[in-house]
């Protein structure tokens, strides 16, 4: 999990982090009331999704299955294939979104039969998900509004930057300064880099293979419009003008990230400022929050709001 202080809350059928700062209430931890209310919350999230956790134990024993009749066969690629669906299961409950290697098709159609099943047990239970969400925040605020007339002011403050992470992550597109969504392939540990229009790689502090690196040369897409393929010097990409539009002046912006798909995590380690000639920079790890290293690499899709 996050360090600092880490507030884990499920908004949709896939968990989804939430991760509150210190730096933002130095000192200053969660009130009773609230953490009760997240208590409640989480417990109700996983009574409604426990649909969804049996599905995906289901599929998990296939591919258990599936894994052994490779394994039997000799057949190395299709255990490695069948192990990483496994892993990318368990860690954000849902499959790989990308599939560049060819599958066994095996594989390919108890996906297809899991996916299936998924898409109509998410559309069946969305507008409960939505209801207690809703619900969460009415009492949220309603936590902030006592807290503001008792005078416990730090704290109200704690609770209203959940209520606007949380808002933060339901903006729409028209609704956000700016944003950018990228997919690349990422093996460990690595560095991406923005700077007004600009974007790279850095790969000198990086573990494992170089973002797209890893048993071939992919590339990354931005905005599901773009294809760049990075052209590596040493352990740094050329700097590519992917048109951002991130502010290079004072007022620097303050982005965010969050993982749309893929097994691993991604963090904002550096916001843009005159110090660094407002440069972000964002830590992108196909690893656990506690530091495990998956198998091979896997493709993460982020988007970075600003």
């Amino acid at each position: 999990m996050k360090h600092l202080l880490v507030i884990f809350i499920f908004f949709a059928t896939s968990p989804v982090p939430f991760c509150l700062s210190q730096d933002e209430v130095p000192g200053v931890a969660l009130p009773k009331e609230a953490a009760d209310l997240l208590f409640e919350y989480e417990v109700l999230e996983a009574e409604i999704e426990k649909p969804i956790e049996e599905l995906n134990l289901h599929y998990l024993n296939r591919l258990s299955d599936l894994k052994l009749e490779f394994q039997k066969e000799g057949d190395l690629d299709g255990v490695l294939v069948v192990s990483k669906e496994s892993d990318t299961i368990q860690v954000t409950g849902k499959p790989p979104f990308m599939h560049i290697a060819e599958e066994p098709p095996q594989l390919v159609e108890s996906r297809r039969i899991y996916e299936k099943a998924r898409e109509r047990l998410e559309a069946r239970l969305a507008p409960e998900i939505r209801a207690n969400k809703e619900l969460f925040l009415r009492k949220l605020s309603n936590v902030k509004l006592t807290l503001t007339q008792e005078g416990r002011l730090d704290e109200a403050l704690v609770v209203k930057n959940v209520i606007d992470e949380i808002e933060e992550q339901q903006l729409s597109p028209d609704e956000k300064n700016g944003s950018v969504t990228m997919k690349m392939q990422v093996d460990s540990m690595s560095h991406l880099f923005l700077q007004g229009n600009l974007l790279w790689y850095d790969h000198a502090e990086g573990k494992g293979a170089p973002v797209g690196q890893h048993q071939g040369d992919f590339a990354t897409f931005i905005n599901d419009e773009i294809e760049w393929m990075p052209v590596w010097k040493g352990d740094v990409t050329s700097p590519f003008n992917a048109g951002l539009g991130i502010p290079a002046e004072e007022p620097a912006a303050k982005l965010k990230v969050s993982v749309a798909n893929g097994r691993g995590w991604a963090e904002i380690i550096e916001q843009p400022s005159a110090e660094n000639d407002f440069t972000a920079k964002v830590e992108l790890r196909d690893e656990s929050k506690l530091g495990k290293t998956f198998l091979g690499s896997d493709w993460m899709e982020i988007e970075i709001f600003w």
